[in-house]
C-alpha cells in the first residue's frame, strides 16, 4: 500500500466539515423556537415540534443509506447530492407557510445531514495520514458537535430579531459554499459495485420510524 503524504488536506476538511456543521446546525437551530414556527405555519406548538422530530428520523435514515449510496455513486456524488438536497430543503423551509410542506423540507434536510455524518468521517480518515487520525477525529467531532450546541442560541436569536425563516435562508449560501469547496477536494475511490437496493426493507424501516411520530 502506498504511503500517504503527511500533508493535511485542509481544504477538504473545510468544505466537508462545513457541510457536516451545517447539518448539525439545521437540526439544532429549531430547538426552543417552536412558538415562532407555529405562528409561521398557523399550527400549534405541539405540531411545530414535528419540525425537529421529522429531521431526526430522516437523519437516522440518511446514516443508514450512506454505505449503499457511497458504493453505488461515489463519495463526490453523494456529497454533492446531500448538499443539494439540504439547499433545496432550506429554501422550501424558508418560504413555505404550510406545515406539511415544512415537514417535507425538514425531512430533506435531515436526510442530507444524516448522509454527511458517516461520509464526512470516512473522507476525513481516508484523506489524512494514519499518524494524524486522532487529531483529525477531534476536528471532525468538533465540526459536528459545536454547531449542535450553539444552534439553539443562534436560532433563537435569529427568530427573535429577524424571524425564524432566516435560519433556513442563511443556511442556503453556506450549503452552496460547502458543496463548491468540498466537491473539488474529494478524490473518488470506487469499490466493487454494491448489490441491488433493498427497496422493501428500506420502506419497512422508514414506515416503522415514521410510525413513531
Amino acid at each position: 500500500m502506498t504511503q500517504r503524504s503527511e500533508t493535511m488536506p485542509w481544504m477538504l476538511f473545510l468544505g466537508v466539515g462545513l457541510g457536516l456543521a451545517m447539518g448539525s446546525f439545521d437540526g439544532a437551530a429549531v430547538q426552543g423556537i417552536f412558538p415562532y414556527i407555529a405562528g409561521g405555519v398557523a399550527t400549534s406548538s405541539d405540531h411545530a415540534l414535528w419540525a425537529l422530530t421529522y429531521f431526526i428520523v430522516n437523519w437516522s435514515v440518511g446514516i443508514t443509506l450512506m454505505p449503499w449510496t457511497h458504493a453505488r455513486f461515489g463519495a463526490r456524488q453523494v456529497f454533492l447530492g446531500a448538499c443539494s438536497l439540504a439547499t433545496l430543503g432550506s429554501l422550501i423551509s424558508a418560504s413555505t407557510g404550510n406545515l406539511w410542506i415544512l415537514l417535507l423540507s425538514r425531512a430533506m434536510e435531515g436526510m442530507a445531514a444524516g448522509l454527511l455524518v458517516p461520509l464526512s468521517q470516512s473522507l476525513f480518515l481516508r484523506a489524512s495520514p494514519a499518524s494524524q487520525h486522532g487529531p483529525v477525529m477531534v476536528l471532525w467531532s468538533n465540526a459536528m458537535l459545536v454547531p449542535f450546541f450553539i444552534g439553539p442560541a443562534l436560532g433563537g436569536y435569529l427568530a427573535v430579531t429577524l424571524g425564524y425563516r432566516w435560519i433556513f435562508a442563511l443556511s442556503v449560501p453556506v450549503w452552496l459554499l460547502a458543496a463548491w469547496i468540498g466537491s473539488g477536494q474529494i478524490r473518488e475511490e470506487r469499490g466493487p459495485r454494491p448489490p441491488g437496493f433493498d427497496l422493501l426493507g428500506f420502506l419497512l424501516l422508514y414506515a416503522g420510524l415514521m410510525a413513531l411520530q
